[in-house]
């Protein structure tokens, strides 16, 4: 099985994250990760538009497994397949039962359908 290779998010990337704790009606805490990441080393982070999250989600596509976890920033290796989404310039695959939008010149993983 292919492994991914992927590099460390560096502590320095990591900007504005805040985490919001609520309770609901029963009193149990329920919370929030708000902000997020400006960027991972080696890699962007691609916000992608709506017409793209529905596309990618509503064509399914042959999942590919893979050692080790997919992160943003990831390469995948160039035996994966990925499939182009119409007038949009990333594309997009299934790797390890998630989604992911790749960059298609280098392979990098730059979104998580999660």
């Amino acid at each position: 099985m292919p492994k991914v290779v992927y590099q460390e998010q560096l502590a320095s990337t990591a900007t504005n994250t805040t985490t919001s704790t609520q309770t609901d009606s029963t009193g149990a805490a329920t919370g929030a990760v708000i902000g997020g990441l400006a960027g991972l080393a080696g890699g962007a982070v691609v916000d992608p538009p709506g017409q793209v999250n529905t596309y990618v989600t509503s064509k399914k596509v042959d999942p590919v497994c893979l050692e080790g976890e997919v992160l943003v920033g990831s390469t995948l290796p160039s035996t994966v397949k990925v499939y182009e989404i119409p007038d949009y310039q990333y594309r997009y695959t299934s790797v390890n039962g998630q989604t992911v939008l790749v960059e298609p010149c280098t392979s990098k993983v730059v979104h998580i359908y999660r």
